[in-house]
């Protein structure tokens, strides 16, 4: 019976420490934590002070947390049963089939010596042109696929699985179960060439989180054609999340209960707008969401016509309190609704860096930089839109050094 430990030494980000005896360098360990269980693999030893690397974090662990050291290394299953089924990171089932424990093999095992390897020469055709003459794939070579939110990649995946001269496909990173009521993997099929597959996710920062499907959904939007604001939509089940407002005929941020959001424009493909809804409509805006976040597919389901309340221009003054962190010229991207944008040095005003438009606008879109130059990281550029009035911020870092904005009352 493997000991069990109740204290925690120290706790730095995913990083534990704590004091045992016969522990070996790779062990893993499983820690019990409000959250449930997480493996944890041993990283340093020094004396009986042993740290371990958590593999879903340090997010709820706590000192008097129970550590199990298990004796062995992480091991998989390694038969032709791993093949149609589906995992998590930790290698636990996800498609509710059986835990296979059999032929459990290392994973950590030596690095190969490069100058023993065999020299990659047979090429994997994948029936995709821009894969085959530019990237050329060949056996052992893995394929990585690259993408943002609203992109096909499923089906690049699928196209690449039904056609590539191969025997086993094994896709990794991509999330999305659709379960038959007994349970199974359900396959979904494609109009344009008839493949069935089933996508599969895997967590690499969490391991351990089993896919829930979205509790909470908000919109960002320039209802009515005013200033872009948040409103909570409205859990209808099933992944369905509905509300009801006035259209401002623009796209839409959708972001879930994690903070995590996707843009979607409404010439998107993911996006549909029925009986020509335009800007002053009273509309219900229905989101489904497919992947348990803010990836999904947008409506936008007209119910009445109506009238959009006329907006009188107004000259806007804009002012920001510049951070500390940033060091190069104040600088602005701006844009009145509507209209087309140019670069703007602003000007001191105290504690202040200001901008006021030239001509009366509908209303304002501005972004502060750190500098001269597109640049969009999150570090060095922050955005409000629909600013209708002259409005103070103040920018500020957050403890990742990510840069936010707050309007100052």
């Amino acid at each position: 019976m493997n000991k069990v430990y109740s204290r925690i030494e120290s706790i730095v980000g995913s990083v534990i420490t704590v004091k045992a005896d016969n522990v070996a360098y790779g062990e893993l360990a499983e820690i019990e934590t409000v959250y449930g269980t997480s493996l944890a693999e041993v990283n340093k030893i020094d004396g009986d002070t042993v740290s371990l690397q958590v593999f879903a974090g340090g997010r709820g662990v706590n000192t008097g947390d129970h550590i199990r050291f298990l004796g062995h290394r992480m091991e998989v299953s390694f038969s032709d049963n791993l093949l149609g089924r589906i995992f998590n990171g930790s290698a636990e089932p996800r498609d509710n089939g059986p835990a296979l424990a059999d032929n459990l093999v290392a994973i950590g095992g030596p690095s190969v010596n490069p100058s023993k390897r065999i020299m990659a020469r047979r090429m994997i055709r994948t029936g995709i042109p821009m894969i085959d003459m530019f990237n050329t794939l060949v056996v052992s070579q893995k394929l990585p696929i690259f993408s943002i939110s609203g992109e096909p990649y499923n089906q690049l995946l699928a196209r690449i699985a039904m056609q590539a001269e191969v025997d086993v496909i094994v896709l990794g990173g991509t999330v999305e179960i659709q379960l038959e009521n007994q349970g199974q993997p359900k396959a979904i099929n494609f109009a344009d060439g008839g493949v069935a597959y089933i996508q599969v996710k895997a967590w690499a920062a969490d391991p351990n989180i089993k896919e829930q499907p979205a509790t909470a959904i908000a919109f960002k939007h320039p209802w009515n054609g005013g200033e872009w604001v948040y409103k909570d939509a409205v859990a209808k089940g099933n992944g369905v999340f509905e509300l009801e407002d006035y259209f401002g005929n623009n796209g839409f941020n959708v972001k879930d209960e994690n903070n995590g959001e996707a843009w979607y424009p409404t010439d998107s493909e993911f996006v549909t707008i029925y009986e020509g809804a335009a800007t002053g409509d009273k509309v219900t805006v229905r989101f489904t969401s497919t992947a348990g976040s803010s990836e999904g597919k947008l409506e936008v389901i007209l119910i009445e016509k109506g009238q959009l309340p006329e907006v009188q221009p107004v000259i806007v003054t804009v002012r920001a309190k510049w951070p500390t962190q940033w060091t190069g010229t104040p600088t602005a991207w701006v844009w009145p609704t509507g209209g087309e944008g140019s670069e703007a040095v602003l000007e001191k005003d105290g504690d202040f860096y200001k901008y006021t438009t030239p001509e009366a606008v509908a209303g304002l879109n501005i972004i502060f930089k750190d500098g001269t130059g597109w640049n969009g990281d999150t570090h060095q550029t922050v955005n409000v839109e629909g600013i209708v009035k002259n409005t103070d911020y103040e920018i500020v870092y957050s403890e990742k050094g990510k840069a936010t904005v707050n309007e100052i009352k």
